[in-house]
């Protein structure tokens, strides 16, 4: 006998990561959300350890999903769904923090002497800080 289930009949068997992901793998949108909801306070405290910066941690979580939801396919089911999104939010919010870095240094061709001797001025208007990640995504 053939069993008819309704929609949310069916979501509600959807118990496990591995469901989620061969179903957001065929195309299904809603799939994927859940995926990131289920592990969204994780995503969120793991940035945030790493940032320290409330909206930062919210755009680089952005960017993370992005990934991820681009780079599904490449999700091979070797480790947990949440492991492999996890190693993306790290490598997302590490390379802020390089972007950051790589901002902050100085090079002399930035910099041009002044009408005063010994008195430089930047060449260019540097980025405020909070911004330069959002900019380098």
């Amino acid at each position: 006998m053939l069993e008819v289930h309704s929609a949310a009949e069916s979501e509600e068997k959807i118990q496990f990561d591995d469901d989620l992901v061969v179903l957001a793998k065929s195309g299904d949108h809603t799939a994927f959300v859940e995926l990131i909801r289920r592990h969204r306070l994780m995503s969120f405290k793991l940035a945030y350890s790493i940032l320290r910066d409330r909206a930062r941690t919210e755009d680089e979580l952005q960017n993370a999903t992005l990934k991820a939801f681009a780079h599904l396919e490449q999700f091979q089911g070797d480790a947990k769904f949440s492991t492999w999104l996890a190693s993306i939010v790290v490598n997302q919010c590490l390379m802020c923090l390089r972007r950051d870095k790589r901002a902050k240094i100085l090079y002399l061709d930035d910099f041009q002497l002044g009408e005063e001797m010994g008195r430089s001025t930047y060449a260019t208007t540097p980025i405020p800080p909070k911004r330069i990640c959002a900019a380098g995504s």
